[in-house]
């Protein structure tokens, strides 16, 4: 049984978001002209890259990106932007997350042909999670049944709950018969899209025996008890004590799911770190969804603060709780662990970052000054530079379509 293993790391982790209490904010600070140049250089590189791609890519229906990757270009980007050797890195692994990505779209786009970009893109962010576990665990990367199943219920339960067709009873009756399914009761299927649902299952029992692999089913029902639990904040205010709790659970069990759709079993060390990694995750999201979750009443810690100094402290605590969790992790080397945690915390420090520049309004031009002058770039020029990838990804997609 995971319960009590879980219930015992919550426990921790809520006392280490206490400990981060009456921390304060500390950051490298970087001159506006150093950030200037960076911006410069990053920005002359990437337009390389688009150039690049424009020319050698763009005419491919099925472009190589195992080749594209490959490029020169592309490394030195990398190089400039995320501070990290992509050589290195990749030589660290086993296996290749490109053709993972690859091989994870191309099996969507069969069986849903018309499934909407965003939510092909939802469910990939999670299996980019499950990538960075078999990373960690010093696994081949490769997308298996198990990965892609689970990845594809994000987008189909959510689908199926936002339906405004439904009413409230049959949503719950449908959680009902989700709960029934993971715990192996065959409990009747009553839509298409229902039975989607339900093959992603049978396709995670295909690669995990329930009698070999119960702890598995265990933490798929973790997560979906926790996310059952986290709808109470729509119908009634929560203290803080509880609402932390709830974020905690949910966040946690999530990627605790991911580890068992990975590896089966986690060890004590794995258990911990994806706990406490989960939970960054789930803090990070609710940063960047506050305004959006104040707007339909969804309580969360972030969007139920009022003022400056309570954005500005919750936003200090998850910095500070974020690095303490990096620490936790784990890898079969020290090599690999060190690119891990440098490739982890910059893409968790770009997440708060963009976070924070969104919702300006919402802190004190002094704290933005002090988050802007700890990123090489600053969040202006960052932020220029996402619009350049933005609108050039567009270009990109209208292009190969047509």
């Amino acid at each position: 049984m995971i319960t009590e293993r879980f219930t015992l790391n919550i426990d921790q982790a809520i006392q280490m978001w206490h400990d981060t209490a009456n921390l304060r904010l500390k950051r490298h600070k970087y001159s506006r002209l150093k950030q200037l140049l960076t911006y410069l250089k990053i920005k002359r590189s990437l337009k390389k890259v688009i150039t690049l791609i424009s020319e050698n890519y763009l005419g491919d229906p099925s472009p190589n990106l195992n080749r594209l990757k490959a490029e020169p270009q592309l490394r030195q980007l990398i190089s400039l932007w995320f501070e990290m050797d992509p050589l290195a890195f990749e030589s660290a692994l086993k296996g290749d997350f490109v053709t993972a990505t690859e091989d994870f779209i191309h099996r969507v786009k069969t069986k849903w042909p018309q499934m909407p970009h965003e939510e092909i893109f939802q469910a990939l962010r999670n299996v980019w999670i499950m990538v960075a576990i078999q990373m960690m665990a010093g696994r081949e990367i490769m997308l298996t049944d198990a990965m892609f199943a689970y990845s594809m219920l994000y987008p189909l339960t959510d689908n199926l709950l936002d339906d405004a067709n439904l009413s409230r009873e049959e949503k719950g009756a449908f959680c009902n018969r989700l709960g029934g399914w993971l715990r192996g009761i065959p409990e009747k299927v009553n839509t298409e899209r229902e039975q989607d649902i339900y093959e992603m299952i049978q396709l995670i029992e295909g690669q995990f025996a329930r009698s070999k692999f119960p702890e598995v089913y265990e933490s798929l029902l973790l997560i979906h008890e926790a996310q059952v639990k986290s709808l109470s904040p729509q119908q009634a205010p929560l203290n803080d004590t509880e609402m932390l709790r709830i974020t905690f659970e949910k966040g946690a069990s999530s990627v605790i799911a991911d580890g068992y759709l990975v590896m089966g079993n986690l060890t004590d060390e794995a258990f911990t770190f994806l706990t406490l990694y989960g939970i960054v995750l789930q803090l990070a999201d609710d940063l960047q969804d506050q305004s959006e979750d104040a707007t339909v009443n969804h309580q969360t810690l972030f969007s139920r603060s009022s003022n400056f100094e309570t954005s500005e402290q919750l936003t200090t605590r998850l910095i500070h709780f974020s690095k303490a969790a990096l620490i936790k992790i784990f890898a079969p080397n020290e090599a690999l662990k060190h690119h891990l945690t440098k490739l982890l915390e910059k893409s968790m420090d770009f997440l708060i970052s963009d976070a924070i520049h969104t919702h300006r309004d919402t802190y004190s031009s002094h704290y933005y000054r002090v988050i802007s002058s700890g990123l090489k770039t600053g969040l202006r020029y960052h932020e220029r530079l996402k619009t350049i990838c933005r609108v050039q990804t567009a270009h990109w997609a209208e292009k190969w379509h047509s």
